[in-house]
């Protein structure tokens, strides 16, 4: 594989937790984040990447006498036939928009999305792209979020860092998101994120990288030796990682599940703490991986008796306010509900992609559910409830089957590799996530991670397959 369009994607994967912006064209007199075009710096990466990739791809097709790349590649993936119905309805919704140009804006960037978790499912599938790496940059920059975070915590606001894409907040200013504890606001840190839901939802993915390097580490032939001659015969090098990386491993993971719990998001508490227990049942299942699950399992509950005890006075009333049926956030959840089951059964081919929040505010929608303060005019907080009402109930089954199909692969059931599992379970944690909020749709940071993983999940299907059959 080129070594050029590896590295443009390394790069790309590093960015992706920045949310450096441009606006270029407002749609509605008045700002509004979801009626607006942006280009973000990424952007720049990600598309050198997929031109690199696709075009690279068409050419050797064409010297090969072949058929078309594209066509090959959805011929090979059979579930992407309904990701095609999925694109093929998100594009149809743009001709009965109320803002046909804020739809084609939408779907150009999902269609970027597409190519790009497909270019990424093909590379990873061939060996193009190495899984651990792509892990290791996701560990190492959730750590270097939740570091941030944890800055912002102590300090009560941002760190200057606005050109990395950080929002600007301060201690008692409106608009970013805050929890009360005995009568003060505190706010929740974001790192580079546009909100602190999204910063969990990332830690999520990092707390799996690295738990998965912890297994991976501890299962390697450079685990630490049992005697004191093995240390010997090993060099200064193997020695020191032998008697470090371990402890490195679990500084991240402290460092991380702190980030976690300061960013006081419950969505990102509850699938991560599920996530985890998932990832370490599946590897006390397998005997290869049992003695290091047995360890980090240790570590992972040490370290979270710990949090608790020093946070128990920000977590308890977090938590007690949302068993008290007295939640803001959850009472405006269930009216977000309530609006897309009304969108859907009113528009059954849905308003358009990216026209959810305009077209609500214009029918009257969020004022018929008594939300008349403009910043509750935001998108239904359901990844699932907003897809069907933007581009309808078939574009909805097609994105569900599509998603089923690639997550639950019969074929290989009791053949899962370390890293098909882990993947398997950062996608799961996002779908997860999606029956809480709207980002993995609407906002730049939470679509790259969902598009993301599903192409790692395609990929390494297809490679397990491949391995299994050869096998």
């Amino acid at each position: 594989m080129n070594k050029a369009l590896k590295w443009i994607f390394y790069l790309f994967l590093l960015s992706l937790p920045f949310g450096t912006r441009y606006l270029v064209y407002q749609f509605t007199p008045g700002f509004n984040e979801y009626a607006s075009v942006w280009l973000y710096g990424n952007d720049i990466v990600l598309i050198a990447f997929i031109l690199f990739f696709w075009l690279g791809s068409h050419s050797e097709s064409a010297i090969a006498g072949e058929e078309s790349y594209l066509k090959r590649f959805f011929t090979s993936f059979r579930m992407t036939r309904w990701l095609g119905l999925f694109l093929i309805t998100a594009f149809a919704s743009i001709f009965y928009a109320y803002l046909p140009g804020l739809a084609v804006y939408n779907f150009l960037r999902l269609l970027l999305l597409v190519l790009m978790a497909l270019a990424v499912g093909r590379l990873v599938r061939d060996g193009g792209l190495a899984i651990k790496d792509i892990f290791l940059i996701i560990a190492a920059s959730a750590v270097f979020q939740a570091l941030l975070g944890l800055a912002q915590f102590f300090r009560q606001a941002s760190l200057g860092l606005k050109w990395l894409g950080e929002p600007v907040a301060a201690y008692g200013a409106v608009g970013p998101a805050k929890i009360i504890v005995e009568g003060a606001k505190i706010l929740r840190p974001f790192g580079t994120f546009p909100h602190a839901n999204i910063f969990g939802a990332f830690l999520v993915l990092g707390l799996i990288s690295l738990l998965y390097f912890f297994i991976k580490f501890l299962s390697s032939k450079s685990q630490i030796p049992n005697n004191f001659q093995g240390l010997k015969s090993q060099n200064f090098f193997m020695r020191t990682w032998s008697l470090f990386g371990a402890w490195f491993l679990v500084l991240g993971i402290f460092v991380v599940m702190l980030g976690l719990v300061i960013s006081f998001s419950r969505s990102a508490w509850i699938v991560g703490g599920l996530m985890t227990l998932l990832f370490l049942a599946y590897n006390l299942v397998k005997k290869e991986y049992r003695p290091s699950a047995i360890y980090l399992s240790v570590i992972v509950f040490s370290i979270l008796f710990f949090l608790l005890s020093i946070f128990s006075s920000y977590i308890i009333p977090r938590a007690e306010l949302l068993s008290s049926g007295k939640d803001v956030s959850v009472s405006d959840r269930l009216r977000y509900t309530e609006l897309g089951l009304n969108l859907v059964k009113e528009n059954p081919l849905g308003v358009g992609i990216g026209n959810q929040v305009f077209y609500s505010v214009k029918n009257g929608e969020y004022l018929k559910l008594g939300m008349d303060k403009v910043w509750l005019w935001e998108p239904v907080h359901n990844l699932y409830l907003l897809i069907a009402s933007e581009i309808g109930i078939l574009g909805f089954v097609a994105f569900c089957v599509f998603i089923f199909s690639i997550f639950i692969n019969w074929k290989l059931f009791g053949v899962w590799s370390l890293e098909l599992g882990a993947s398997k379970i950062m996608f799961l944690s996002l779908l997860l996530l999606g029956l809480f909020d709207h980002y993995l749709w609407t906002l730049q940071p939470g679509r790259l991670m969902l598009w993301l993983t599903i192409g790692l999940v395609l990929g390494l299907n297809e490679a397990g397959k491949r391995s299994s059959f050869n096998g």
